[in-house]
């Protein structure tokens, strides 16, 4: 009989009961039932393991598979078509350039339908233990990675625009009496100008009607403007205010009299409070941004890649946004990317409605009015930064507010001041004055309302789009040249400490760019208790014991760090409940225009000719022949240059740009043995200068731009040393301009009964050695870009070049005035262009909607017989697309893009018809002519 192996151990036995009595007994058995149990155990572990390994897989592909079809369908590739020979060369088919173009982001998904709840098994839930939401959100990035954290604190819900209760044309009678006064203020006095103002009177189906002018005039349409501004009592005003100051003169000497004292009356503002009101309760309103967000780019994630934003214990930088991750880079631009504006929106107090910070951004600069004579004017401009830079720059846009006209000191206040203290004016009073009366200005703009929406907020029950919001005034830049920078900061010029923004000495400018200027620029200015409490004392020694405005007494404390004894207006912005002073050197940011373009780059390239003077003067002319052989480049970018260049005639910031970018080649060759240097110094010039214009920056660009700066500014440096040795002079330009000032001095010296020696002319003057001046404050500003653009955006955003071109504007209402008392005039015509602008952009939302009525009660038998005689929308469409020959001009696969030169065929937007059967029309012309279309 077979024998078995027991299952425990290796003996053999008889099956049956011989088997039975041995494994119950085996020795081994207890020691196989452990192992085999370690085995049950590790499998059953290995299969959880499987398991959850195809789980996981299972939810990667369901959601790559949601990730395909969240992703727009792209439509089917059309199969290729093939036409005989029109007569063209045969070419290679070859991918055009202009499709490898980034278009448009597709618009996102739409998100997935909300699930029902799942109802708690446990009738007794325990608390809630989920976080708090988080005041910030992220969005999705799109195909360059690109994407904002915005600080989640704006409303869900918005309601429409407010549908207006009186027609657009209100106040006048009718359409027609609109477009008059349109004609009359709006549209400019040309030759296109008249031709759009005939068209209008041409349209049968427009709003111009011959029967409705009647006897109305010009006179009567500015007459129902001019009553828009008056408000009622208790409402906020939308027109100009005329207030008045008391100018208060001191002796600047010991005097028994008392105070002189000058009223200033008719000073013309708008209070800031007003203008914020009115830009968030107009239509102006669509163009702005309530919440600031941080513009950010970084490597786009893949599917199933966690983001690093998700992270539950995420840092928070100072701006209350989660701190930068590695390889990502933050975009500066606009003012409401801005830090600064981040910054200030999360210091924000907590408050029921929703909060938004009001970025002001005023300008103020003197401009000329007339080519003859001396009428001026220093306006105040404002601009919200709330608003794109790309609408600010364009004075078509109107996004400028007219906030103050800055009075002048009186011509007699000279007079004044001899009647009443029975003495000269001393020379240091008049500076002192016009510190006084800028200052008393700007405390009319800087109200207890102004005060208090800067602290509280500015509370609006109803928005344009009919939300409740609280607005916090916050001054982000004041753009203005060096000299108003002075008169705002309350510093003195070009003093031991000539900056706004920190307490550098002048002594140390020289060296800018090194790495101890670096550290030194760091001690900032700073709006102290203990400097107001210093101006306070040397004002009461001023005005009650007749101390010198700029005497040893009065400068002793203020002189350290070059104040003047005046008090600031923007000092009434400190918040009495707030741990930390409002800094209002802050707002003085660097200006690319003024500083660099009229500044640093002016007086290199002056110098250059100096040098070119000092080598050879033929070098001047052949200088000046090269320049005018530079050809002109694009629409206005690159003007031709038909003078000679050398001596600067009449040239603004634009034509200084213009050389800068031109003259690399230009030098090449004309400065001997320095001409390395030079072409080394105007390239590092070029590259910087186009950093800085930048319209867009990112992390890795600032970096970038520092590095160039450095580098600028050591070949300035070099520059100086080097040319030290040659004897440069004078150009005759600057000779001639210091005789002229050398003779007025004489005669002004004359006038005032002092003695004089022989008056110095032109023809007698000599020319004076002249060296590069590099202890300027505008060579001081050149590092302080790369950080104004990380906290402020990119310069386009607060150059004073956008003031300069509102200036225009200006002149055209001063050329509408009778030159008497002009700025009165003018703030009166700027109320009816902001009126008149305001009902045009009214009929022009209110457009399409007629547009629409009048299509779908279109009748043949109803039009009169004028109408019935034009083509029809379509048949113009028709007619303009129609294909008038087989052949076409050859255009290389290889270019880019192809623009017509001619423009005799054109097609209007308006032709295009909104009536049910135009695709049929348009897709009959893509049919017949779809490969020759050329995108304009």
């Amino acid at each position: 009989m077979a024998k078995e192996p027991c299952t425990y151990c290796d003996k053999l036995f008889t099956e049956g009961h011989p088997m039975d009595t041995h494994e119950a007994i085996c020795p081994q058995k207890d020691r196989w039932m452990e192992e085999a149990q370690v085995r049950a155990l590790e499998q059953e572990r290995d299969e959880r393991v499987a398991a959850a390994a195809a789980r996981e897989a299972a939810a990667q592909r369901e959601a790559e598979e949601q990730a395909m079809a969240m992703q727009p369908q792209r439509p089917p590739t059309p199969p290729q078509r093939f036409r005989e020979s029109d007569g063209r060369p045969i070419r290679p088919i070859r991918r055009p350039a202009r499709w490898l173009e980034a278009f448009p982001e597709p618009p996102p998904p739409a998100p997935p339908a909300e699930q029902a709840p799942v109802p708690d098994p446990d009738p007794d839930p325990g608390p809630d233990v989920q976080p708090p939401p988080r005041r910030w959100v992220v969005t999705k990035p799109n195909s360059f990675g690109k994407s904002i954290a915005d600080l989640c604190r704006t409303s869900e819900l918005a309601e429409d625009a407010p549908q207006p209760t009186t027609p657009w044309y209100h106040p006048f009678a009718n359409t027609t009496h609109a477009l008059i006064m349109e004609y009359e203020l709006l549209i400019p006095k040309s030759t296109a100008g008249t031709n759009t103002f005939l068209d209008f009177m041409r349209d049968p189906a427009g709003d111009f009607r011959q029967a409705d002018i009647g006897s109305f005039k010009p006179e009567h349409g500015f007459s129902l403007l001019d009553k828009l501004a008056e408000t009622p009592p208790g409402a906020p005003k939308e027109g100009w205010n005329t207030g008045s100051v008391v100018l208060r003169v001191p002796p600047g000497r010991p005097s028994k009299r008392p105070i002189l004292e000058i009223p200033i009356t008719g000073i013309l503002f708008r209070r800031p409070v007003d203008i914020v009101r009115e830009a968030f309760t107009t239509a102006t309103f669509e163009r702005l941004h309530t919440t600031p967000s941080s513009m950010r780019a970084g490597p786009i994630p893949s599917p199933g890649q966690p983001c690093p934003y998700d992270a539950a214990d995420i840092e928070l930088d100072e701006t209350g946004l989660p701190a930068l991750p590695p390889l990502h880079q933050e975009l500066h631009g606009e003012m409401y990317h801005a830090r600064r504006t981040l910054k200030q929106f999360n210091e924000l107090p907590g408050c029921e409605e929703e909060p938004v910070i009001v970025s002001l951004m005023p300008f103020s600069d003197g401009t000329h009015l007339a080519q003859f004579g001396t009428a001026a004017m220093q306006p105040g401009y404002l601009f919200l930064g709330n608003q794109s830079k790309y609408d600010r720059a364009k004075p078509s846009m109107n996004t400028v507010f007219h906030m103050v006209y800055f009075p002048k000191l009186p011509d007699n206040i000279g007079e004044l001041y001899l009647a009443h203290y029975g003495q000269r004016m001393l020379d240091k009073l008049p500076a002192f004055l016009k510190r006084e009366l800028f200052h008393l200005v700007w405390e009319l703009l800087l109200d207890d309302d102004f005060v208090d929406a800067w602290r509280h907020g500015l509370l609006l029950e109803k928005c344009w789009d009919a939300l409740r919001r609280r607005l916090f005034l916050r001054i982000s830049t004041y753009g203005m040249d060096y000299m108003e920078k002075i008169l705002a900061a309350t510093i003195q010029f070009l003093a031991k400490r000539p900056c706004p923004r920190c307490l550098i000495l002048k002594s140390d400018i020289p060296l800018t760019g090194t790495v101890h200027d670096l550290e030194r620029r760091k001690n900032l200015r700073e709006n102290t208790q203990t400097w107001r409490s210093n101006v306070a004392i040397a004002r009461r020694k001023i005005f009650t014991k007749g101390a010198a405005v700029s005497g040893d007494e009065v400068m002793k404390n203020l002189g350290k760090n070059s104040f003047v004894p005046n008090t600031n207006a923007f000092t009434r912005l400190n918040d009495p409940n707030s741990e930390t002073e409002h800094n209002l050197f802050e707002m003085f940011v660097p200006d690319l225009l003024h500083e660099v373009e009229l500044g640093v780059f002016k007086s290199v390239f002056i110098h250059l000719i100096r040098v070119l003077y000092a080598l050879d003067k033929t070098k001047v002319v052949e200088f000046d022949a090269r320049f005018r052989q530079v050809p002109s480049f694009g629409r206005m970018t690159i003007r031709r240059f038909s003078g000679n260049v050398s001596e600067m005639k009449k040239l603004a910031a634009r034509d200084f740009e213009d050389i800068l970018q031109c003259l690399l080649p230009v030098c090449e060759g004309l400065f001997g043995d320095l001409d390395g240097l030079v072409q080394t110094l105007v390239f590092r010039f070029q590259v910087w200068h186009a950093s800085a214009k930048l319209r867009l920056h990112t992390t890795a660009s600032i970096e970038r731009f520092r590095k160039q700066t450095k580098d600028l500014c050591a070949s300035i440096r070099k520059f100086a040393r080097d040319t030290e040795s040659l004897d440069t002079a004078e150009l005759p330009r600057e000779q001639a301009a210091r005789a002229r000032k050398a003779a007025a001095d004489a005669t002004r010296r004359t006038a005032k009964g002092k003695k004089t020696t022989t008056r110095a002319t032109p023809n007698t003057t000599s020319r004076q050695p002249k060296r590069l001046n590099l202890e300027t404050y505008k060579f001081h500003c050149l590092p302080d870009y790369p950080d104004a653009i990380r906290e402020l955006g990119t310069t386009d955003s607060y150059s004073t070049s956008l003031s300069e071109l509102v200036h225009g504007g200006l002149k055209k209402m001063y050329g509408k005035t009778n030159r008497r008392n002009f700025e009165k005039q003018i703030a009166t015509q700027e109320t009816r262009l902001r009126f008149m602008r305001r009902i045009i952009a009214q009929r022009t939302r209110l457009a399409p909607e007629k547009k629409k009525a009048a299509l779908g009660n279109e009748s043949v038998e109803h039009e009169p017989e004028q109408k019935r005689l034009k083509l029809t929308r379509q048949a113009r469409l028709r007619e303009t697309l129609r294909k008038r020959t087989a052949l076409r001009r050859y255009i290389s696969a290889r270019r880019h893009h192809y623009i017509s030169d001619s423009t005799r065929k054109y097609l209007r937007l308006s032709d295009l018809p909104d009536s049910r059967g135009a695709e049929e029309h348009v897709s009959d012309w893509m049919d017949d002519n779809d490969d020759d279309i050329t995108l304009l």
